[in-house]
């Protein structure tokens, strides 16, 4: 009995190790294929035994998490990965993949100036981005709603407000309304079959949701 109970307890502790070291490697390889990652990803590999998963070349439970990277080409935060059926071997595949990350509110200021040429500053105020600047010479407040068509992130004008006076949006010159209605948040390079699915307002910017079945993680760069 005592010897088989060591048995087992060296069983335990070699596949805890076996984990220890699966989620290294997801860490290392992670870290490899985004752009400026900040912190080190905290991964925990799921399911038990491990040994067991990695000789059937398929892990049943993998979750990363990391306080922020660049994906497609935006500046993102609280990143987490919730990874399901994730093969072992190359080309890499996911059974199902849920990602949840921040976009924050300066990361959509910034691409406002860009693709606008406004200037104009954008924060959160309550469950609303909102974008403060100027229009005609006078004072302009706006709210600006995100919503997510076929994959895209878009942001549209909301409510209005020049020199303290409440607006119809469409009462702005068409250089205005039309710069800031349905503006592309572009977030571009996703893994192939993982796709943007929802973005809700976060007390530190937009809350994003991307989901897919069957993806596919392209080698490092």
């Amino acid at each position: 009995m005592v010897g088989l109970l060591v048995v087992v307890l060296a069983l335990v502790v070699v596949d805890r190790i076996a984990a220890a070291r699966v989620e290294q490697a997801v860490a290392d390889g992670f870290t490899a294929r985004v752009e400026d990652p900040v912190g080190e990803p905290r991964v925990e590999v799921g399911g038990f035994p491990v040994l067991t998963q990695l000789a059937a070349g398929r892990i049943d439970d993998v979750d990363i998490r990391l306080d922020g990277a660049t994906l497609g080409g935006v500046a993102m935060t609280d990143l987490a990965i919730a990874a399901r059926g994730v093969s072992t071997t190359g080309p890499q595949r996911m059974d199902h993949v849920d990602v949840h990350a921040i976009v924050p509110a300066a990361s959509v200021q910034d691409l406002v100036t860009q693709r606008t040429e406004l200037d104009v500053e954008v924060g959160v105020q309550g469950d609303e981005l909102e974008l403060r600047g100027t229009a005609l010479g006078l004072p302009l407040v706006a709210t600006l709603t995100p919503r997510v068509v076929d994959g895209r992130l878009l942001v549209d004008l909301g409510s209005v407000s020049v020199g303290g006076v409440e607006l119809d949006p469409t009462l702005l010159p068409q250089d205005v309304s039309g710069r800031l209605t349905g503006l592309e948040v572009p977030i571009e390079g996703l893994p192939e079959g993982l796709v943007l699915t929802d973005a809700v307002v976060d007390p530190a910017g937009l809350r994003i949701t991307a989901s897919g079945t069957d993806v596919t993680i392209p080698p490092p760069s």
